[in-house]
């Protein structure tokens, strides 16, 4: 069963105010559950700057991004855990640290040049080099990972798109 839980307040992504409230699930490593849970907080990249002295020096992670929608006739609870395999499995595999699932909430005057989509998910890397190391395992085609991806990709109309 997947409990949702919406966040008390709204929280805006930069760039798009007001386009997309978060509900989302997320999953991570290193917590010692693969379990859904509610999604804690939002945003694009995270970023904090450590200064040490004379020197400061930016911390970024890397995310892979996707905004979709589910084909007719197929539910969310449905799809929500053939996804959720999937993305896991990239934290299982030492590839991705986080993900987040967000439904998008079209509000009125926003979002008029994106294309139509119900869903945004991002997988977090810690640097480019997972990502890329990641996205070449995917291309392989091995398994576990094309098992995954076919069952949570067949369930998303053919219009997605990657960022």
């Amino acid at each position: 069963m997947v409990v949702r839980r919406p966040l008390a307040h709204s929280l805006k992504l930069a760039g798009t105010p007001g386009l997309i409230r978060t509900w989302g699930l997320t999953g991570s490593s290193g917590l010692g559950s693969s379990r859904l849970r509610p999604n804690p907080y939002f945003g694009k990249t995270l970023i904090r700057k450590i200064t040490t002295g004379l020197q400061m020096q930016d911390i970024s992670l890397v995310s892979f991004s996707g905004v979709f929608s589910l084909r007719d006739g197929v539910s969310e609870e449905e799809f929500l855990p053939r996804l959720h395999a999937f993305l896991q499995h990239f934290i299982d595999v030492g590839f991705a640290n986080h993900y987040r699932i967000m439904r998008r909430e079209a509000l009125d005057g926003f979002g008029k040049t994106l294309p139509a989509f119900t869903y945004r998910g991002e997988l977090v890397y810690t640097d480019l080099e997972r990502e890329l190391a990641a996205y070449e395992y995917v291309k392989q085609r091995g398994e576990p990972v094309h098992s995954l991806h076919v069952a949570m990709n067949s369930m998303v109309k053919p219009d997605a798109d990657f960022f």
